[in-house]
């Protein structure tokens, strides 16, 4: 009888810390994330500094992407060779530790603001073929640079609405995109800001900080004096992801 009391308690106890050890292994690993993008984000300010100060290309030929690099000799896709691998000179700040779906976003789990990296499909121009100038983004601070984003396709997304479109081209999975611009039909479906860090989505802004946002704030509903859907901005993402 004593032995059956202990081990209730200890199943007790169990069921009651196992949540918070993995509630505080989520914070620990969100942390992580964090200065991942943070070191993204200063790669992108240190290429600027070089390249008259505008922002990496989001790909220069289809197989040389910000993140990751066709290698024709591994026959494989690799980071070295990446647009920004000669300013992290790291794999490992690439690779979001709660991102666990391999195969899209190069394995990665961050994307890229697509209204900044130069291959844009939002109006009024729906194609913008030179990205950012740091003096063009008029607020820094709260422009996403880089963020969490996971593929349609991916099954533990945890993007907003929750809409899935399988597509593994790699010309389409690495942008992270606004809420307004979501699945358009026709123009494919590339990857979405991630809620993946409890309700949470890790960014760098372009101005070098790094921060996180919860998936509700990030998809609010702005004013009406502040939307202009035919900018595409409805939601306070698509104004945080403006040029």
């Amino acid at each position: 009888m004593e032995l059956l009391v202990v081990i209730g308690i200890i199943a007790i106890l169990a069921a009651i810390l196992f949540p918070v050890f993995a509630s505080a292994r989520e914070a620990a690993r969100r942390t992580a994330c964090l200065s991942n993008t943070k070191q993204l984000g200063l790669a992108a300010l240190l290429y600027a500094q070089d390249f008259d100060e505008r922002l990496p290309l989001f790909t220069w030929d289809y197989s040389t992407y910000w993140s990751i690099a066709w290698s024709p000799e591994n026959n494989r896709w690799q980071r070295e060779g990446a647009i920004l691998f000669p300013y992290t000179k790291s794999n490992g700040i690439q690779s979001c530790p709660s991102y666990t779906t391999k195969g899209h976003l190069g394995g990665i789990g961050y994307g890229y603001n697509e209204r900044l990296a130069g291959t844009n499909y939002a109006p009024p121009s729906y194609i913008l073929l030179e990205p950012a100038a740091l003096g063009e983004i008029t607020q820094p601070a709260s422009t996403i640079l880089f963020g969490d984003a996971a593929n349609r396709a991916d099954p533990g997304a945890t993007s907003p609405r929750d809409i899935r479109w399988a597509t593994t081209k790699a010309s389409d999975v690495n942008m992270l995109q606004p809420p307004s611009s979501w699945c358009y039909p026709g123009y494919g479906c590339t990857a979405s800001a991630d809620f993946r860090h409890q309700e949470r989505m890790t960014y760098v802004a372009a101005d070098g900080h790094a921060a996180n946002i919860q998936r509700d704030a990030f998809t609010k509903i702005l004013p009406a004096a502040e939307q202009d859907l035919d900018a595409g901005r409805l939601y306070v993402g698509d104004r945080m992801m403006e040029r």
